[in-house]
Parts: structure tokens; sequence; C-alpha cells
């Protein structure tokens, strides 16, 4: 397998207009070559009730990417938009939405960051969330299913976790997924926690393989974000960012999961540590065969300031924002990795 960066160019820029925010993006490619992104766009911050998911396709590899469209959009905000090609011209999209009673507990939160010109119609547009019926305010983590090469999409079907980028496709006609625990209804013990799933059915239904040992001195709350990675070897690499006044070190802590072989399950937890906050994971925290993880520039600072009731344990939340995923900011861009 072999991994190069392939150029540094424009996905999608809103320049006018108040809906200028998108972020969390994820990418795939089929077996044509053709590469998909996906992302939460037409926002006006990074907490809105306006996040659509929407996809843009490049046919000449990443070079030039189409017009967005709109393929995800229920009444309440969309957010972490992830895309697996399953082969044959099928796919699966994830995301999630919080409840409605949580945006309006963060109300004068979410405001607050908000500017001028938006203010208005966000406010609005939350006060409107009294009035959602349980039907709108179907909160919780989700795929939709693609049979046709992303054209059209399937119902929403409702999965037990969640992660920026979604699922994994195993090689075997599996999905794979590892994910934290997001209103599910599972049992109390088993909330929150980073799950390692499967799926044989392209989707459809999810089992739990293994639930992923918390290191000594943290607790699942400190643990958000995780992806996963098939290795040339079949084993599995999962990644899960760390925050909180736990954290060790500063500028971020990455713990990486290592399965060896085709075993199942996820084991032997460790830390990768990275010393000072202009270090974007060392560049590549770890490589085994061809896998890099790359991090966000710590310089690119997320604006908002944590909701009320987040308390001790998230103060370090805005500085120490760098994770699998990137978020796409105002006017910046996307690089494509190939």
């Amino acid at each position: 397998m072999r991994v190069c960066r392939i150029g540094k160019g424009i996905v999608y820029r809103s320049t006018e207009g108040p809906f200028r925010y998108q972020a969390w993006p994820t990418v795939c490619r089929d077996e044509k070559g053709i590469l998909y992104a996906v992302f939460s766009g037409m926002r006006v911050g990074h907490v809105c009730p306006f996040g659509k998911n929407l996809m843009s396709v490049s046919r000449d590899g990443g070079k030039t990417w189409s017009a967005p469209a709109v393929i995800n959009d229920s009444w309440l905000d969309d957010r972490d938009a992830g895309i697996c090609s399953m082969g044959s011209g099928r796919f699966v999209l994830s995301y999630f939405n919080h409840p409605v009673q949580l945006y309006r507990k963060w109300r004068n939160w979410i405001g607050s960051f908000t500017d001028a010109f938006s203010y208005g119609m966000t406010m609005g547009a939350l006060d409107t969330y009294a009035s959602y019926t349980a039907e709108m305010n179907h909160a919780g983590s989700f795929i939709r299913i693609s049979e046709d090469g992303a054209q059209t999409w399937g119902a929403p079907i409702k999965v037990p976790v969640s992660s920026p980028h979604g699922p994994i496709s195993a090689g075997d006609g599996r999905l794979l997924w590892l994910g934290k625990e997001m209103y599910s209804g599972l049992p109390e013990g088993e909330r929150e926690s980073i799950l390692l799933m499967e799926s044989r059915d392209s989707g459809k239904s999810w089992s739990t393989l293994s639930e992923i040992a918390v290191p000594e001195g943290l607790s699942v709350k400190n643990l958000h974000e995780p992806h996963l990675a098939a290795l040339p070897d079949g084993g599995l690499l999962g990644a899960i960012r760390v925050e909180g006044e736990a954290e060790p070190v500063e500028g971020g802590t990455i713990y990486l999961c290592h399965s060896g072989g085709r075993r199942q399950n996820m084991e032997r937890s460790h830390r990768n540590r990275t010393a000072g906050a202009s270090a974007a994971f060392a560049a590549a925290c770890r490589r085994l065969g061809a896998l890099y993880l790359r991090a966000q520039d710590p310089a690119v600072r997320n604006p908002c300031r944590d909701p009320p009731g987040y308390g001790k344990k998230h103060q370090r939340r805005t500085r120490d924002r760098r994770g699998i995923g990137t978020a796409i900011r105002r006017g910046s861009r996307l690089s494509c990795y190939g």
C-alpha cells in the first residue's frame, strides 16, 4: 500500500452569505478510482441548528470537484459526516445529531460565538425547538446506505456508536466501526464506552466485538472521536483522542489500540505522547506498513468556548482540539491525500 500527498486544493468554499462554515470531512475512493468527499456544511458555526451533510465528487484524482449536493438534511443539526465504499456502487454514510434539549440548554453559549449577522436567525431557529415533536427530535448516531453509486440514499438506520469518519470496510464483506456509544439505549455499563462493532449485512445491523479498555488514570469521558484503520497484515489499528485535565502532556495525547494478525479483539492500549503544542503528533504518531496519522495544525483553534456544565475536566478542550479529523474553517482549505 502506497500513501502519498497528491496535491492541495479546494473541495468546496463558500465566500458569501451566512452559511460559510463547513466542517468534519471524510473522503473515500471506490474501485473505479472516484473520490467522494462528505462533510457537515451550510452552517453558521461550530455548533448551530443548520448543519446538513453534503457530498462532492472528483473523477480526476482530486484535482477538481463537483459542486456539493445535500445528501442528508434532518430537522436537527447533522454533524460529523463519514463515508465508506463497500464496493459495487454501494456506500454507507454516517452522521449524528444532538437532541433539541441539549441545544436549548446551550442556547446562550451558542449565541456567544455566533456573529451579529447570523445571531437573529440562529436564536429564532433554536426557539422553534420548543415545538418539535418526538419524530422531529430523532437524535443519535445514524447511517444511510446507497446502492446506486451514491446517487440516492436509503432511510436513516440508528446505530449504537459514533465517530467522525464512521465505519471502514474489513475487506471480507464486513464493516467494522470503532466508535463511542451515543444516545443508543445500550445498558448503562456500556454507555459512552469505546466499542469495536461489526456489521455482516452492509450496515443494517451491528454487534459488539469488544470494548476498548480505558487506560489507567482516565475515564470514558476523556476519550473521544475514535477511528480505525485496517493494516496490510490483517491487523487493526485504532486511535482515540484524549482531552481533559487528566491529559498527561501539553500538546495532546492519542491512545493507540493494536490488534495483531486477524484477531478480532482490540487490545494493548498504550499512549503515544507528543512533546510541545507545535507538534502535529510528531507529523506521524506511528507508522505501520504505510499508515500515517496526521493531525490538524495546532495553530487552528476553535473559536467556541465550552458550554456551561463541562467543568474542569474539559477546560483544555479549546486549546487541544486536534484529532484524527480536521475541521474546515470558514475560507480554509481541505487537503486531499491518496
